[in-house]
């Protein structure tokens, strides 16, 4: 597929430049391009998107709708912005793309509201969630939803934006219907992961249609209107706490904006050391198998890195004694025929080693483990 069939990016640039790059195992034969004006990434998919995706682990880019990751960043995204948002901004409060109203229960049950909204796209998720009645929960998408100006205090944004072919559209509808001094929550992933010199899990997943760097979100931000009250740029997350603030000037300088060439040669240099890992995971499993073969071992995570393991590594995982995440088991029952149990386990289960198959939640897991009286921890990366 060329340029000449006039693939835009949603900043209006009509000429992005394809990168010789094809996410693996794309359900959607999906082709990356990169658009220099807005220094973002973004998906086009030459086969229709899969109406009827299954829940699946995957380290690939057919990464099933397991839909865990709010979950997991609420009690981080909490932490960065309550101390800043004043109380009575949440009274009136849209969470955009809700999953299992996690936040919107932690609202409820912590802060004074007037008027709740939440909106989720997936209707396997919808119908699963039960909300309080005081919600007005709608099953839409974003791009469809009408709401009046000025009618927010809050929103909360938390890994949505990346899920969107018109991410800056939404942005600018995000700050209409935002009253004035009306907060924003926003997280997305980091596309700077994919620098990583560890990285088994492909990122560029059928999911997601755009793909951020911080200096180009950021100045995109700025250019809409918003207020950048705190920002995070980590190297697995961008996070920020927005406020719509008319009487302030919000013009931006990028400061590191990446060209093509610099964006060719980094996808190429992800795609190499991607195969690399990959292979490197091989003699990694052998001494897991070993080890678990001897003693009783848990695997705490079962998300991309543990997927991984078994399709590209070999992992056995009949010597696994337990199988270890309190995210995904809320979720599903087990994986790869292993029950998943919460943490907790490790309280009522005689356990000689527990191997940690996370990284952006590592120190804590491995930390956690330890309170737990586990005295052999490690990360597979220890292997």
């Amino acid at each position: 597929m060329s340029n000449t069939k006039k693939i835009t990016c949603d900043c209006g640039n009509t000429n992005p430049k394809k990168l010789n790059y094809f996410p693996i195992a794309s359900e959607v034969k999906a082709e990356l391009y990169f658009c220099k004006n807005c220094n973002s990434i973004f998906t086009y998919q030459k086969k229709n998107k899969i109406k009827t995706r299954k829940q699946r682990i995957s380290c690939d880019a057919n990464w099933g709708n397991i839909r865990h990751g709010k979950g997991a960043r609420l009690n981080n995204n909490i932490n960065f912005f309550e101390s800043l948002v004043p109380e009575n901004s949440f009274l009136d409060t849209l969470d955009i793309g809700s999953n299992r109203g996690h936040f919107i229960n932690w609202l409820i049950k912590n802060k004074k509201i007037k008027n709740l909204y939440a909106i989720e796209s997936d209707s396997r998720v919808f119908k699963e969630t039960k909300l309080p009645s005081k919600v007005i929960y709608k099953n839409i998408r974003f791009e469809s939803y009408k709401a009046e100006k000025n009618k927010y205090s809050f929103i909360y944004n938390s890994h949505t934006l990346e899920h969107f072919k018109s991410p800056f559209s939404m942005l600018k509808k995000c700050f209409e219907i935002l009253k004035e001094n009306g907060f924003m929550f926003l997280e997305v992933p980091n596309s700077e992961v994919i620098k990583n010199k560890d990285n088994v899990e492909e990122y560029f997943i059928d999911k997601h249609h755009y793909h951020f760097f911080y200096d180009g979100l950021l100045h995109k931000i700025k250019e809409i209107g918003f207020e950048v009250i705190k920002d995070d740029n980590n190297n697995y997350n961008l996070t920020f706490l927005l406020k719509k603030n008319l009487n302030k000037n919000h013009k931006s300088l990028r400061k590191k904006i990446y060209n093509f060439k610099e964006c060719a040669k980094a996808i190429k240099n992800y795609e190499r050391m991607l195969i690399s890992n990959r292979k490197k995971l091989k003699e990694k499993c052998r001494k897991i198998n070993a080890l678990c073969s001897r003693q009783k071992v848990a695997i705490w995570g079962c998300s991309r890195i543990f997927d991984a393991s078994i399709q590209y590594g070999g992992l056995n995982v009949n010597n696994i004694q337990f199988l270890i995440d309190n995210n995904i088991n809320n979720i599903l029952k087990s994986v790869e025929g292993l029950n998943i149990y919460d943490k907790a386990i490790l309280h009522e289960k005689d356990i000689d080693a527990v191997i940690v198959m996370a990284r952006s939640s590592k120190k804590e897991i491995i930390n956690n483990a330890r309170n737990f009286g586990i005295r052999h921890v490690f990360s597979i990366d220890q292997f």
